[in-house]
Formats: C-alpha cells, structure tokens, sequence
C-alpha cells in the first residue's frame, strides 16, 4: 500500500495594531479586494459582559484567495507583500504601528514548509513585519472542507490531492 503524501496548506493575515487606529476608517480608503478576518476598535468591549475596551485598534485582512495551497504560494504571498508594500504610506497616516503577517499552516502528516521565498522575505524586511506561524494538524478531508468553504473549485482541489498522492 503506497503511504499518502504530506498535504498542507497556509492561511495568512495581515494583521494590522496602533494604540489610535481606527480600523473602520482605514477600510473607508483601501482600494483592494480583501477579507476582514478580525477586527476591533480602540474603544470596543473586549468582553460583552465587562466595561474593559481593548485601548487599541486591530485589523485582520485576509487575501481574496483565502488559503495558499502547498507547491503553488508565491502568487499567495505576493498580494501580502504587494499590499502592504502600495498602502504603508496609508497605514502610517491611520496610525497603524505594528504590522504582522500571522500564519496558520493546516496539515495533514508531515509539516516541512518555507513560508516567503528570500526575495519575498527580502522585500517585506524593510517594513518591519513580524512573521508569527500557528500549526494545526487535520485530517484531508477537513482540509478539503476548508478549500470548498474557500470556494476553489472542485478541479483545482482535486488537482491539489492528485498533486499531493
């Protein structure tokens, strides 16, 4: 019995912080296509029982795209890279002070993965971006669920198992 190949595949968000950011004003002015994963205002209620705000504004955005699939991510993490490289002139006017890019990398076996080629990782340097990386093991079919809720179609997902076998 021929054993399955490893199968992963990475979730990316732009996450954006500043202690006077307002999230909802920035989003008025991008020009892109984007998700917002997760967001909060400086004055928000950081739980719906508390009076405690979180005293700072956080935006996650997430590339249309959804999921970078194994063996097929530069185009993937150019739009991080390209987006942040064409709005970092907007982000400082909206105050935003920190910028991460966090990854969440879904698998199935083993996990051995290069997140950024060097010229990737070289061009999003000079912006001071974190990189910070969560992993979670999944069973393929939940890993297929994820890419059908991403509406990529049934061939592209069927080419990616065919890819990974």
């Amino acid at each position: 019995m021929k054993e399955k190949k490893k199968m992963w595949i990475t979730r990316i968000s732009l996450d954006l912080y500043g202690d006077t950011f307002s999230p909802k004003e920035l989003l008025k002015e991008l020009k892109f296509s984007y998700i917002v994963f997760n967001s909060n205002e400086i004055k928000d209620f950081k739980f719906s029982n508390k009076d405690e705000t979180y005293g700072f504004g956080s935006l996650s955005l997430l590339a249309p795209r959804h999921y970078g699939l194994q063996g097929d991510l530069v185009d993937y993490e150019n739009w991080y890279i390209d987006i942040i490289k064409s709005n970092i002139s907007l982000f400082e006017k909206h105050e935003v002070t920190e910028i991460n890019l966090f990854m969440d990398v879904f698998f199935t076996k083993e996990c051995n993965f290069e997140i950024f080629s060097r010229d990737g990782l070289a061009k999003i340097g000079k912006f001071k971006v974190a990189i910070p990386i969560s992993i979670y093991k999944l069973p393929e079919e939940e890993i297929i669920e994820m890419l059908k809720e991403a509406d990529f179609t049934k061939e592209r997902i069927q080419e990616f198992i065919q890819e990974n076998k």
